[in-house]
C-alpha cells in the first residue's frame, strides 16, 4: 500500500505528522520547515482530487473568504479524503483578542457543506460540494466541571440557548470531515 500524502495550510512553527502520510507542510511564508509557500486566499498549485488529507489547524478565521477557501481544500481532496480543522469558537476570548481574525467557529459553520435535510441551506456558497461529518469536538477551559452538562444537553442546545449568557470558556472546536461525491 503507497503512503498517502496530506497537505497542512498554514501550519506555522508547529507542523503536523501521522505516521503512514507524507504531509507537504505549507505556511503564507516559506522559511525552515515550511515545504511551501502558500496563500489560503488563492487558488491552490495543485491538481484536483490530489490529497488523501488536508489539515486547517488555526488558519481558517484568519482567511478573507472562507466559501473560497473551503472549496479549494474540497477540491484538492480526493474522494474519500479528510479534511482536519478548528476555529475559535465565537464567544471565546481566543477569537476576540487577534484582531485579524475574520470569522469565528460554531457548530454550524459547515451547515452548507453537510447533506442535513436542510435544502433551503446555503448549498450555492459551498458550490454543492459535500462532506461527511465525522468528528465534532470542543476543548475548554473547565472541562472537568462542566464537560458532563453539555454532553448531557448537547452541544447545539448548548450553544442555542446558554454560550451568551452562559460562555464557559469554550476555547476551540474541531472537525473532521470526509470529501463526498456531488450530492451523495
Amino acid at each position: 500500500m503507497s503512503e498517502r500524502v496530506g497537505l497542512e495550510i498554514g501550519c506555522g512553527l508547529n507542523p503536523t505528522y501521522i505516521e503512514g502520510t507524507k504531509i507537504l507542510h505549507s505556511d503564507l511564508i516559506k522559511r525552515k520547515g515550511i515545504d511551501l509557500a502558500l496563500d489560503a486566499n488563492k487558488r491552490f498549485p495543485f491538481e484536483d482530487n490530489y490529497f488523501d488529507l488536508v489539515i486547517a489547524y488555526g488558519i481558517l478565521e484568519h482567511v478573507k473568504d472562507f466559501y473560497f477557501t473551503v472549496n479549494e481544500i474540497h477540491r484538492v481532496l480526493k474522494e474519500g479524503g479528510l479534511f482536519k480543522c478548528n476555529l475559535p469558537y465565537f464567544a471565546s476570548a481566543i477569537y476576540h483578542w487577534e484582531p485579524d481574525h475574520k470569522r469565528a467557529g460554531h457548530s454550524r459553520i459547515f451547515h452548507s457543506y453537510l447533506r442535513d435535510g436542510n435544502e433551503r441551506s446555503m448549498s450555492g456558497m459551498s458550490e454543492n460540494k459535500r462532506f461527511i461529518l465525522e468528528r465534532f469536538d470542543y476543548c475548554m477551559t473547565l472541562k472537568k466541571a462542566i464537560k458532563p452538562f453539555i454532553d448531557l444537553i448537547g452541544f447545539k442546545n448548548y450553544e442555542n440557548y446558554f454560550a451568551r449568557v452562559l460562555p464557559f470558556n469554550i476555547d476551540m472546536i474541531w472537525f473532521d470531515l470526509r470529501k463526498k461525491g456531488f450530492w451523495q
